[in-house]
């Protein structure tokens, strides 16, 4: 039996302190594909994810994507890679 494939869109919303202790809250909207492994096999999918913050730090985020890799091993070690894309 062949591994299936999915395909996923959500919205994530984070607060994350920046090195002054200021609390910055931003939104991750985004949409990825996965190839659903057997169990003895790597489960893989690229997503691409947007950015959005009112955080005047931090607003330059606000017109950049990121383009990524997610991948879980069987032993369920994961690996989390971005690129930035303007």
């Amino acid at each position: 039996m062949g591994a299936s494939k999915a395909h996923a869109s959500r919205r994530w919303r984070r607060l994350v302190g920046d090195a002054k202790g200021r609390r910055i809250e931003y939104i991750l909207l985004g949409s990825g594909a996965a190839k659903i492994a057997e169990a003895d096999e790597l489960t893989n999918s690229r997503k691409v994810l947007f950015v959005h913050t009112a955080a005047s730090q931090c607003t330059d985020l606000n017109y950049v994507g990121l383009v990524g890799e997610y991948d879980v091993t069987a032993d369920g070690i994961a690996t989390n890679k971005c690129w930035e894309w303007k």
